[in-house]
């Protein structure tokens, strides 16, 4: 209604809060809801009372929101998460699971998708896009080199820019393919305890290796796996992030037995290589295998869990 309002919002999943001032009338309102239904009562209430209190008076000039510029969607795109968490210790890997995807519609509005809700928003200039659901609801983009790198909502929060090495397909395609090289060496293993190979003697120290970290691995994958599936019914997070799990301890502890392991692996492939020990598949497929773990250890380092 031509004020202009300070607002800061705060919500769990059952608690919903909401602060507003209009400096210019001397007046704020505070107001909080215990229930997770509340999440957009406040701002409803908020704007109610300006509208009885306040109301609009004459024709106020109001800029339309307008769609992207043609040909620039491809500086808009991609895959955002909040600034709002632990950048620093395991509980970083919710980040992993609640990207927003920034994209544009066909008819050329920016549009954030989190899961099953999206929401359009058109230009009004100058970094500032409203949304065409919620006109008062406003959000600025910042740009580097041309290209949407953070993305300021209410709130006040931010998104910032999901770099490509931590799309959840990159890291999911990473531990898919560690996982099938593994089976396919296991097998290859246990393919070779029912033949009579000579050169498979010279491999027995490799193997003595090998085979404790592909375990570690397989352990890891399933302890994390079923961290990350134990939902809460009604908030829809990972139990881990509302209460202690006792799986995180050996979790962690695995994480740093494959340090060893992988470490060890990469000190026999240079050895084995200087030495010409083996036969050069099975230099080659060991030196995979190590490769592979080291992927592994990078994706643990990712989520803080080393």
């Amino acid at each position: 209604n031509g004020l202009r309002a300070l607002t800061h919002g705060g919500s769990t999943g059952f608690f919903q809060t909401g602060f507003y001032l209009l400096p210019e009338k001397q007046t704020g309102l505070y107001l909080a809801y215990n229930s997770s239904e509340a999440q957009n009562a406040a701002q409803k209430v908020f704007e109610e009372f300006v509208n009885r209190y306040f109301p609009q008076r004459g024709e106020d000039l109001k800029t339309t929101p307008q769609p992207i510029s043609p040909g620039m969607e491809r500086n808009y795109t991609g895959l955002f998460h909040s600034s709002r968490a632990n950048f620093t210790k395991w509980e970083s890997v919710g980040r992993f699971l609640q990207n927003i995807k920034v994209s544009v519609c066909e008819d050329g509005y920016l549009l954030l998708s989190a899961g099953a809700d999206k929401e359009r928003f058109g230009d009004l200039g100058g970094g500032l896009f409203q949304s065409l659901q919620n006109p008062n609801k406003k959000i600025a983009l910042s740009f580097e080199d041309g290209r949407l790198m953070k993305i300021h909502l209410p709130g006040p929060a931010s998104l910032l820019r999901t770099p490509w090495y931590h799309y959840p397909a990159f890291l999911a395609a990473v531990v898919i393919s560690a996982a099938l090289f593994m089976l396919a060496v296991l097998l290859g293993w246990l393919y070779g305890l029912f033949r009579q190979d000579r050169r498979a003697h010279s491999f027995f120290l490799p193997k003595l290796l090998g085979l404790p970290a592909i375990i570690v691995f397989f352990t890891l994958a399933l302890i994390f796996a079923d961290i990350v599936l134990d939902i809460h019914p009604q908030l829809g997070l990972p139990q881990i992030f509302l209460k202690p799990q006792a799986t995180l301890s050996p979790l962690l502890v695995l994480a740093k037995v494959l340090v060893g392991l992988n470490s060890l692996m990469l000190l026999i492939t240079v050895y084995y290589w200087l030495k010409r020990r083996g036969s050069l598949w099975q230099r080659t497929y060991y030196s995979l295998l190590t490769l592979f773990g080291g992927g592994i250890i990078w994706l643990l380092c990712q989520v803080n869990l080393l």
